[in-house]
């Protein structure tokens, strides 16, 4: 039986070496070259500023994945595994093959690991994961500061009627914030299915005792929170339109500000309303209706992000592209002096 205490330390061993090997290699040789300058202030500055920015979205991390991690083995230790689960899914073939996956599972190895040795491997794998997303998030330390400390540029643009200092400060670290929490949320739902699929009871979302367990709400609320972070993105790529360069000029065109902003826009509300429905339903029996509205969402996604810009560059931008992209090259004139 291993120990986790001595696998901990060892592992928290490691980590301090590759800190004091940086250190050595990389950090102090930076430090001599700065103060050659006299500038060794600025270096001390960026130095600790990554360090707040990675101990802070470390800390946010592990808390959720670890709070999670703990949510899923309570949840293991007090439902029980069982092989004739009865599936209720729309369709019989899935029913089936549902059936024959819970069955050949009872005899997968991660089903036999005793308790002590996935509490091992899942708090070293919330470890790592947490020091990744913390190295991730101390990447961007300077978008974020720069958003702290951001000031106006009192000029309006005029698709979306923001203050242009918005797209230099704040959405690149709504973007990179966006990314990072998105990153957090994805790993969570995997760490949290493979311990429900280790011990056999991740299937029983689709059955008819899926009522009777937490498995459903706790994915559920994790997936709500996922598809939230969609929409976020979603909204946050209509602002970048006017970074677009698929017209004739830099920034939004005819196509773009007729078809792709209300795309958008409809793509926005559905990914939101997608989430208030995985909440709504994580405390219902069926997954008929999330199902069917992530079927609407991707027919959406076709017509009005691939068919529907598609037909209106092709039949009414192209028949009479300067008069049509007249206005939008008198912006980039406009923005560009």
């Amino acid at each position: 039986m291993l120990n986790i205490k001595k696998v901990i330390s060892s592992s928290i061993l490691f980590i301090i070496t590759l800190v004091i090997y940086n250190a050595f290699t990389k950090l102090y040789p930076e430090l001599l070259w700065f103060e050659s300058f006299n500038a060794d202030r600025i270096w001390w500055f960026t130095l600790l500023s990554k360090l707040k920015v990675f101990a802070v979205f470390f800390l946010v991390s592990f808390l959720f994945l670890y709070i999670n991690f703990k949510i899923a083995r309570h949840i293991c230790n007090t439902t029980p595994a069982n092989p004739k689960t009865n599936f209720n899914t729309p369709f019989p073939a899935l029913n089936q093959l549902l059936a024959e996956l819970a069955q050949r599972s009872t005899q997968n190895a991660l089903n036999q690991l005793p308790k002590q040795v996935i509490n091992i491997v899942g708090v070293i794998g919330i470890t790592i994961l947490s020091i990744l997303l913390g190295v991730g998030a101390k990447s961007w330390w300077l978008t974020l500061y720069s958003y702290l400390n951001q000031t106006s540029f009192s000029i309006i643009e005029p698709i979306f009627n923001k203050d242009i200092s918005f797209y230099f400060f704040t959405l690149p670290v709504l973007e990179s914030l966006q990314s990072w929490l998105f990153t957090l949320t994805f790993f969570t739902i995997f760490l949290t299915g493979w311990l429900y699929f280790s011990k056999n009871i991740l299937l029983i979302i689709f059955s008819k005792e899926s009522s009777k367990t937490k498995i459903k709400p706790h994915l559920f609320i994790l997936l709500s929170i996922l598809f939230t972070l969609l929409s976020f993105k979603t909204w946050l790529k209509l602002h970048n339109l006017l970074f677009s360069a698929n017209g004739i000029v830099y920034g939004p065109g005819y196509t773009d500000i007729n078809a792709s902003i209300f795309y958008l826009k409809g793509l926005t509300l559905l990914l939101a309303i997608q989430a208030i429905i995985f909440l709504i339903f994580s405390f219902l029996k069926s997954i008929r209706i999330p199902v069917t509205f992530l079927a609407l969402i991707l027919l959406f996604s076709i017509v009005g992000g691939k068919l529907y810009p598609g037909v209106l560059q092709k039949y009414i931008v192209d028949p009479n592209e300067l008069e049509k992209e007249n206005p939008y090259i008198q912006h980039h004139i406009d923005y560009t002096r």
